[in-house]
């Protein structure tokens, strides 16, 4: 067994010993339905506009980007697998994403025809592909930058964003506004979440695997 073997099933044994840190972001008040919206690309298809979904039963609110503002000291590399988000019916799909500063991101077209991937960071020189049915393309920003956006020059209502952080304290809300935080030491810690439409919540005092809600008050 290598050193570097030793050292990794260390740090899995102590993630596996941590609590899990779990919550869940709903929206008080009633939400809005989402737009239907006809695909220009593709003569008959209709997509819906997920820039603010939902869940009826739960009112938790899907693609919340929350994270952890006071890490645990450490430095963390770039993960080698890369994070994909794929066109797919009209629709980038995860709509949010977070990576580590350095891990690459691929662009994949699954629909039947071209889609357009203009993304539009601060810190970096922005990107721009026509991806042909099939196509991927990727990047791999090393700057520290939170809300990338990631747009269609064709749709307007296709958009995602792009996170890309220090650390891997982070996750994104379901379907249902649930999320879980990657393992975290015993301590206290402080948590953000952003939305799109929704804007940022006030930050939270929360203990390592604690369970919490968090809440959005439409106006």
């Amino acid at each position: 067994m290598t050193l570097t073997t030793l050292i990794l099933m260390t740090a899995l044994a102590q993630d596996a010993e941590r609590p899990v840190t779990r919550g869940r972001i709903t929206l008080k008040g009633e939400a809005p339905k989402p737009a239907k919206v006809a695909c220009r690309c593709a003569a008959g298809v209709e997509t819906i506009d997920e820039s603010l979904l939902v869940d009826k039963k739960t009112k938790g609110v899907r693609d919340v980007f929350v994270w952890v503002t006071n890490p645990p000291p450490g430095k963390h590399a770039a993960p080698a697998e890369p994070v994909t988000i794929e066109s797919a019916g009209g629709n980038f799909a995860p709509r949010v994403a977070g990576v580590i500063a350095g891990q690459r991101i691929v662009f994949v077209n699954r629909d039947p025809h071209c889609v357009s991937v203009h993304g539009l960071p601060r810190a970096t020189k922005e990107w721009n592909w026509c991806l042909q049915p099939g196509d991927e393309c990727g990047t791999a920003p090393e700057r520290l930058e939170m809300e990338i956006a990631v747009k269609s020059d064709i749709e307007p209502w296709m958009r995602a964003t792009v996170h890309v952080m220090e650390h891997p304290y982070f996750a994104v809300t379901n379907g249902e506004g649930a999320f879980e935080l990657p393992p975290l030491p015993p301590g206290e810690y402080t948590v953000e979440a952003w939305h799109e439409k929704l804007g940022k919540l006030a930050p939270m005092a929360v203990k390592a695997g604690a369970r919490f809600g968090m809440e959005y008050e439409r106006k």
